[in-house]
């Protein structure tokens, strides 16, 4: 559970098709309190007259991938800056069971009216600790914008399928925003949550024991690694053994297989992580001392093997992406001397 008095306002419902697809759509936040998570709901209504072929369906079908970017500003500073399909699996990785509200494209029948529909969650307040207020995300400044930015893609079709338009129409494209708050207390967080992209690696042939900087800056929770193909679609098929190693210490030593990693997170904390994903969460026994520490150890390395993806033979890459816990003078209180012991 997420805080003790908990509410959750809704933001606002707009129909993204309204605007050019690669559009920039604004919601502004609500301001002054304790922001707990953003939820969002996706849904999409589309016509594919004559369908696709078989096998072809990109994405997974997933409505996501209809949208690029979501970012979160204040006073146009980015806090968070994250690809939805990222933030999809995030929000499995924190979830207790399969998450249901989600509704894909099928693979080779004509489209007509076809709805597609899936939740996003953005927790700020984090479900894995004992106590989730210790990462609630509060604004420096409560007088300026704190603006909730989600940018589609374009054109739509490129959401789906690597080739022509498929005779398709999007008839809406709708995002409904609800924000979990708290009032302020007086007792602040410790960390401020960030989530960005923290490296990306083109992969040409194959590759054994290609070391990735990650680049890391705060106390780090959770790594998503996303394989992707001809720069927009989700594969599963480029990393075959992958490894998590700092400074001083060896996260997950040795080289996994991908799915082993997925299927151990799966057995630990629940939800369906998707093929080609892998999370490492160093959120661990519910304590904010089990995340790493840059002080002690300042370097995260992926070791990957990879290969140049079967299925996408443009291009192959490998992204990173963190969710960062920082200190923020002002809006957060001194780290306790277990977290602070190597400044």
């Amino acid at each position: 559970m997420i805080g003790t008095k908990g509410i959750t306002r809704r933001l606002q419902l707009r129909d993204l098709n309204d605007l050019p697809a690669g559009q920039v759509t604004q919601f502004e936040m609500v301001r002054g309190v304790q922001h707990a998570g953003v939820l969002m709901r996706v849904r999409a209504d589309v016509t594919i007259v004559g369908g696709l072929t078989a096998g072809t369906i990109r994405n997974q079908g997933s409505v996501l991938a209809f949208l690029n970017r979501i970012r979160i500003s204040e006073n146009g500073d980015v806090s968070t800056d994250v690809d939805p399909r990222v933030l999809a699996t995030f929000a499995a990785s924190r979830s207790p069971k399969i998450l249901t509200q989600r509704t894909v494209m099928a693979d080779d029948a004509p489209q007509v009216n076809t709805i597609l529909e899936e939740m996003l969650f953005l927790p700020f307040a984090d479900p894995l600790l004992g106590n989730s207020f210790e990462t609630n995300f509060i604004e420096r400044n409560s007088q300026v914008p704190l603006l909730l930015e989600i940018q589609t893609v374009t054109p739509y079709y490129t959401a789906f399928q690597n080739g022509g338009d498929g005779a398709f129409a999007m008839n809406s494209l709708t995002v409904e925003v609800g924000q979990m708050v708290d009032r302020r207390s007086n007792i602040l967080p410790l960390f401020i949550p960030r989530f960005r992209q923290l490296a990306t690696e083109s992969i040409t042939g194959a590759v054994n024991q290609r070391e990735i900087a990650l680049n890391t800056k705060g106390f780090m929770g959770t790594i998503i690694v996303q394989q992707i193909g001809d720069g927009l679609y989700d594969t599963a098929d480029i990393i075959t053994a992958i490894e998590l190693k700092g400074e001083r210490v060896k996260f997950w030593e040795g080289q996994f297989t991908p799915d082993f990693i997925r299927q151990q997170h799966e057995f630990l904390f629940g939800g369906a992580i998707p093929a080609g994903y892998t999370v490492f969460n160093l959120v661990t026994g519910g304590r904010l001392g089990g995340v790493h520490n840059p002080l002690e150890d300042p370097d995260i390395n992926l070791v990957v093997n990879a290969v140049t993806s079967a299925t996408f033979t443009t291009s192959s890459e490998i992204r990173v992406w963190g969710q960062e816990f920082n200190q923020d003078p002002g809006v957060t209180r001194q780290l306790p001397g277990a977290l602070r012991a190597a400044q």
